[in-house]
């Protein structure tokens, strides 16, 4: 499911490269969402804090 993650390389590499992998998963998933909820009209000023 994330490119690259995989085949992680099996030396001391192998952590950075896997974290690297989620990571930039993780970024491009937030920016399909993002894109979605502006394309609904939804803004940031309708959160509101709550106690």
């Amino acid at each position: 499911m994330i490119p690259g993650y995989d085949e992680p390389p099996s030396n001391e590499n192998g952590d950075e490269a896997a974290f690297v992998a989620r990571y930039e998963a993780a970024i491009e998933l937030a920016n399909l969402v993002q894109t979605g909820l502006v394309i609904d009209g939804w803004s940031p000023e309708q959160v509101t804090a709550t106690p």
